[in-house]
């Protein structure tokens, strides 16, 4: 069993810089993860690095 098996994440540090880095280690570990995105272009970037084990959503504006 893995380190994060059957857990759940939600990670809000954008789809760029250290957010993709703790988002593969969390999906490496077994997790499912919820990503945020500033645009299409990135949520469709973070989905195609991450599998379908991680799912990329868009920010919401204030």
């Amino acid at each position: 069993m893995t380190e994060y098996a059957r857990r759940k994440a939600l990670v809000v540090g954008e789809s760029t810089g250290i957010g993709p880095a703790v988002v593969k280690r969390l999906v490496e570990g077994g997790a499912s993860v919820l990503l945020t995105a500033r645009t299409e272009k990135e949520r469709a970037h973070a989905v195609g690095e991450l599998g379908s084990v991680a799912r990329a959503v868009s920010r919401p504006r204030p």
